[in-house]
């Protein structure tokens, strides 16, 4: 196999990884809004009636209601949620 060869299939297997791991993330994501549904927890009740929340209070309070999850998988779960890639999650990027 080329050096060039070895490089595009690389380059695919990275590209499937970002892919499968973007998916797998959504997936969770789907998994905290039904938790949050069958807890009876608003998002106003996850922000704490604040504008914003920063990635670490993200962390924080998903887990006070019981989401389980690894810290890199809630990490991905944010930066799903996050769609203007601010670093901050708000009330619209939740509806």
């Amino acid at each position: 196999m080329s050096a060039a060869t070895a490089l595009r299939t690389d380059h695919l297997h990275c590209a499937r990884l970002r892919r499968a791991s973007r998916l797998f993330a959504r997936q969770l994501a789907a998994d905290l809004g039904r938790l949050l549904m069958e807890r009876n927890v608003s998002i106003g009740e996850v922000f704490k009636n604040e504008q914003q929340i920063s990635l670490a209070s993200f962390r924080t309070r998903v887990v006070e209601i019981g989401f389980t999850a690894a810290p890199h998988e809630i990490d991905d779960v944010f930066a799903t949620l996050d769609a203007d890639g601010g670093g901050t999650l708000d009330f619209e990027e939740l509806k």
